[in-house]
């Protein structure tokens, strides 16, 4: 065991035993909600304090990246989304403090699932193996399948969640089912090809003549399984039903978190796998991304319901996101923007979440209805919903809109400028039902409702993450240099460093 890479995947062994600890504690005799309180407060610290080993600090110096005989990587791209995931599911974490009050479950299964997701997330952003990657998915689709339907246990509240929460979870169990078969065949047609699971293997022999149809259709049906974890089409329609029946921090979790980790396992994919489509696979991604954001908008339109809103608004921004890798040239300034904006995504996403569970916590509603005259009973709390949602339209000075910035520059110089304009044109279709948003909660009158029979104690915890996304929101729109800074990710370690994608002649 002495060869055991402990320094490089010190943040992945500490997940693990921060996941064991929560559950060993959660065997302790003693009250259910103070025992939950305990539980929840070492999740967070724990997800704090595992910063230290994500950063790299436990590494020895001048150590390969390389693991496993390349089955995994720790390089700084790795570390990027380890931080990223850890961020997202500590702030996950504060949101779900106010809303498990009301609701009976096993709390310490609950945060070490949370726990145990980002392991999900981690892994799956090293992964270089076709198995590997595999492993990951399946890995975070269980547990993501378990937290969606985790109010199985109860609703004290009366919130109707319950049967809601159960049909989420089976329907995200179906689509993920049917997305990892095509996913798998897809992969075992790769390894047919190249003789090996290596994703650089498999670059290499789809860069080599000859089986072109099978080459494309192996692609096809391996972006099956990355589409379906990026919310993004042809597999985007589980988002909607899945955020509004699953615990909304859970919801949160899936917008912010597995995005993230569904961007990461694709771009490593595509980055040494997809080079022989050079011209050709670049055409079908922004096909993709294009669909995705019209489908995410448009959509968005007629939504009643808060959380299906941010569902739809999710698949609108993954559309956001693939632009950045449409456009990635030689210098890799496409995925750095995609990075950037990420970073801006989870900001903004978790804050309006925040301001959900907020809601949820003070009328018992989730209906964009339910927002209407917030400026005249709680006027800071429209403040932050304003705010953040202008950043999500891309409206300066916020985060927002550094981050479309970003990819609007990146595709200039490419034969995709025109993704450029599509961005434009969403965002404008965008505002329209932010604006919504906005309007209510500035303009509306307060509907009457019926006082709960016992006081309700205020959503303190999901109200500080609001007030914090939105400070970040504002701070890193004039002071952005930290963003382009931990978005510099080079996707491999100086002993082995993949070609860039080679797009079409610029």
């Amino acid at each position: 065991m002495s060869g055991f890479p402990w320094g490089q995947l010190s943040a992945e062994l500490w997940l693990v035993g921060l996941g064991l600890v929560l559950l060993l504690v959660d065997l302790l005799p003693g009250r259910d909600e103070r025992r939950g309180r305990l539980i929840g407060g070492l999740a967070f610290a724990g997800l704090l304090l595992g910063l230290v080993p994500a950063s790299g600090a436990c590494a020895p110096d001048g150590a390969s990246p390389l693991l496993f005989g390349g089955l995994f990587a720790v390089d700084d791209f790795q570390i990027f989304f380890r931080l990223f995931v850890l961020l997202s599911t500590a702030l996950v974490v504060l949101l779900s403090f106010d809303y498990l009050e009301h609701i009976t479950i096993d709390r310490g299964v609950f945060f070490a699932l949370l726990v145990f997701g980002a392991l999900a997330m981690c892994l799956l952003a090293g992964s270089r193996d076709l198995v590997m990657v595999y492993l990951a998915i399946e890995f975070l689709s269980i547990t993501s399948y378990v937290l969606a339907a985790f109010l199985l246990g109860g609703d004290r509240d009366g919130l109707g969640a319950t049967r809601r929460s159960l049909e989420a979870g089976l329907k995200y169990l179906i689509y993920g089912a049917v997305a990892s078969g095509i996913m798998v065949y897809g992969f075992s047609l790769m390894y047919g090809l190249a003789g090996s699971t290596s994703l650089k293997a498999v670059g290499a022999a789809f860069a080599g003549p000859g089986n072109q149809p099978i080459k494309l259709l192996a692609l096809l049906m391996a972006l099956a399984g990355f589409t379906f974890k990026v919310s993004a089409v042809p597999f985007w329609q589980w988002a909607p039903d899945v955020y509004e029946g699953a615990p909304t921090p859970v919801a949160a979790f899936l917008a912010v978190g597995s995005k993230g980790a569904g961007i990461a396992v694709l771009v490593r994919f595509l980055t040494l796998s997809a080079g022989g489509f050079a011209g050709q696979w670049e055409t079908v991604l922004a096909l993709i991304a294009v669909l995705t954001m019209f489908t995410g908008n448009l959509l968005a339109l007629v939504q009643t319901n808060l959380k299906r809103l941010m569902a739809y608004s999710g698949i609108a921004h993954a559309g956001y996101l693939l632009v950045g890798l449409v456009c990635n040239d030689e210098a890799g300034r496409g995925v750095q923007a995609m990075l950037i904006y990420l970073l801006a995504y989870l900001i903004m996403t978790i804050g309006v979440f925040a301001i959900i569970v907020w809601q949820q916590r003070r009328t018992g509603r989730e209906s964009i209805e339910s927002l209407s005259g917030l400026a005249q009973e709680e006027p800071w709390m429209a403040v932050a919903l304003t705010i953040l949602l202008l950043s999500l339209v891309g409206i300066p000075p916020t985060v927002g809109f550094i981050g479309k910035l970003h990819l609007l520059v990146a595709t200039v110089n490419t034969p995709y400028l025109w993704l450029g304009l599509m961005i434009i044109i969403n965002s404008v279709i965008s505002a329209y039902y932010y604006w919504n948003l906005a309007r209510l909660a500035w303009l509306g009158e307060p509907a009457a409702v019926e006082a709960p029979a016992e006081p309700v104690r205020p959503a303190r915890w999901a109200a500080s993450v609001a007030y914090l996304c939105l400070v970040l929101t504002l701070v890193f729109a004039v002071w952005f240099g930290p963003l382009r800074d931990l978005s510099e990710a080079p996707l491999a370690g100086p002993d082995e460093a993949p070609a860039p994608i080679q797009w079409a002649t610029r």
